[in-house]
């Protein structure tokens, strides 16, 4: 048989030895009939032939196990023509380069039209990664060479970056990182570390300034509970950047220590990050840290208990105060359950309770609309129906986002993003049956209602494979598998266009067979952070 690129449309049903559809120009049709009078023996000798049903899911395979010289290549459940054999590529820019890990995406548009996009993405994964940097001044099309941020912090883990973009066009990008060198921590949101610092660097007139502590005092090995925990940053309605973090509440508050004033104060066990601080943002300059927020502070028999306050997000109002979401946790927290609290004016109140604990792998969004109401976007993981919903603060009311297939691990994450005139938008990475079939979806919010979620990426569509005949007892298999990654990041401008960052990722494997024995194998993963602009 002659050597041809297959593709499973044009592979015949069982039996029939006619073609599927037409084939293109440069193709011949492959039926049954190719597997010719020997067919059944070989294919029970090489293990490839079972029942007619299967010959046909895997005729592409099969007829190209009876061709000594030839390769095919074969699409998931739609037919993908690809050039030189490759395998498919998903259309949209990417941002990364080294593809081993990434985090933390985040995007923004300026008052002049650019684009900036910031991310981490690790060089040599759990030893070291780095803040990066990108624009786009032509709406996506063209890309900014990357700028390692944190390039000069070899061995200090990053992670979360956030990114924003000042009424100057000054961009800032601000990101955690821990104390202890060599020491592991989440390049995304996720499980506050207090043993971490925040730092920052600004880019204006084409210039980046150098890396600078936001927070005081700085925590380091010996003083790992003076570290932040969580942080937001973003641009209030003026133009002007702020970042709120939160803090163990010995930092602004010592005399809450136990034995406090004596040589033996230490950190009362029941006292959480209680404490949240703000720090303004002007260029390469900034204002010291300055306690914002207080949670209550309780007795607790002989010491003192407030609940600790993590994964926080949210915005800064016109005057710059800040007002964000965070879970709570006190030190008899319910098992099994979340609180997630919004903090306005300086009063704390309880927003939403989660009947699952999974709040650190899916933390809570803030955003807010164009009446000011504030809108709390959670995965609600119990009842009949899991989902991701927009709660209003307030109110009691909320809005199905989308509702997840009842499937083990149904999401793998969901991000959401504040657009101009109280417009925003959420990103969601759905399982279709709880294995590595994620797609992304997206919901917008026009400022009156939120419109039906959308499938941006079709995956399954993507699968691929190719086989090598070596002689008739050897062969090399390869199979390629695209799947929706667990981060993302989106925002809307100034034009109404949806700005887009979201993570593929690329799996793929080899099985290499001899002498009738399948012995070899290995397996890749490269995680893709790309953009889409629509």
């Amino acid at each position: 048989m002659a050597q041809r690129r297959l593709t499973r449309s044009n592979v015949g049903p069982a039996g029939t030895g006619q073609p599927a559809f037409r084939c293109p120009a440069d193709q011949q049709p492959v039926t049954q009939a190719d597997f010719g009078p020997m067919a059944a023996g070989k294919l029970r000798r090489w293990g490839l032939a079972q029942t007619k049903l299967q010959l046909t899911c895997i005729a592409a395979i099969a007829v190209c196990s009876l061709g000594a010289a030839c390769r095919g290549h074969v699409s998931g459940s739609a037919a993908l023509q690809q050039k030189s054999g490759q395998a498919p590529q998903p259309a949209d820019a990417r941002l990364t380069t080294y593809n081993k890990e990434v985090g933390s995406p985040q995007v923004q548009a300026g008052r002049d039209g650019s684009i900036h996009v910031a991310f981490v993405e690790a060089t040599n994964p759990g030893l070291e990664d780095f803040v990066f940097y990108r624009s786009s001044t032509d709406g996506g099309k063209s890309w900014s060479a990357p700028v390692n941020l944190s390039q000069d912090m070899p061995g200090h883990m990053v992670g979360p970056c956030r990114l924003a973009v000042d009424g100057q066009n000054r961009v800032y990008v601000v990101w955690r990182a821990i104390a202890t060198p060599n020491t592991g921590l989440p390049s995304s949101r996720g499980p506050d570390y207090v043993a971490c610092n925040l730092f920052y660097r600004s880019l204006s007139n084409g210039q980046w300034g150098p890396i600078t502590p936001i927070n005081a005092p700085l925590a380091d090995p010996q003083n790992q509970r003076i570290g932040i925990g969580s942080f937001f940053a973003a641009a209030d309605p003026t133009g002007k950047v702020h970042v709120a973090y939160s803090v163990n509440t010995d930092v602004f508050h010592p005399e809450l220590m136990f034995q406090a004033g004596t040589k033996y104060a230490q950190h009362q066990a029941a006292m959480g990050t209680g404490s949240v601080a703000e720090v303004d943002l002007d260029g390469n300059q900034h204002s010291a840290p300055r306690e914002v927020f207080l949670t209550t502070v309780t007795p607790a028999g002989a010491f003192k208990a407030c609940d600790g306050l993590s994964l926080l997000d949210g915005y800064f109002d016109a005057s710059g105060a800040p007002h964000f979401v965070a879970e709570a946790t006190a030190n008899n927290e319910p098992f099994g359950q979340t609180r997630i609290a919004i903090v306005e004016g300086g009063k704390q109140t309880t927003a939403v309770t989660l009947p699952t604990s999974t709040v650190e792998t899916y933390p809570p969004w803030l955003l807010v609309d164009a009446q000011g109401r504030n809108h709390i976007i959670v995965d609600f993981g119990g009842g009949e129906e899991h989902s991701v919903r927009d709660y209003v603060a307030g109110t009691g009311q909320y809005t199905v986002l989308k509702t997840e297939t009842p499937v083990h691990f149904p999401i793998r994450g969901f991000q959401a993003g504040q657009g101009p005139a109280g417009t925003m938008a959420v990103v969601m990475e759905l399982n279709a049956n709880g294995l590595d079939d994620g797609e992304t979806w997206i919901a917008i919010y026009d400022g009156k209602a939120w419109r039906p979620a959308v499938q941006l990426t079709h995956y399954k569509t993507m699968d691929s494979g190719t086989y090598t005949a070596l002689g008739l007892r050897s062969s090399v298999t390869t199979v390629g598998h695209w799947n929706a990654g667990a981060t993302g990041a989106v925002t809307i401008d100034n034009t109404g266009h949806v700005l887009l960052v979201h993570e593929a990722d690329h799996s793929g494997s080899v099985a290499v067979q001899g002498g009738g024995v399948t012995g070899v194998g290995g397996g890749t993963s490269s995680p893709e952070l790309l953009f889409h602009h629509f």
